[in-house]
């Protein structure tokens, strides 16, 4: 898995884990 992908599916998981927090 090329790491500019990773980064963005944990960057994109961190994400859904804020939108979780803030609801």
């Amino acid at each position: 898995m090329p790491l500019h992908l990773t980064k963005v599916a944990f960057g994109a998981e961190s994400v859904d884990h804020l939108a979780e927090r803030l609801r």
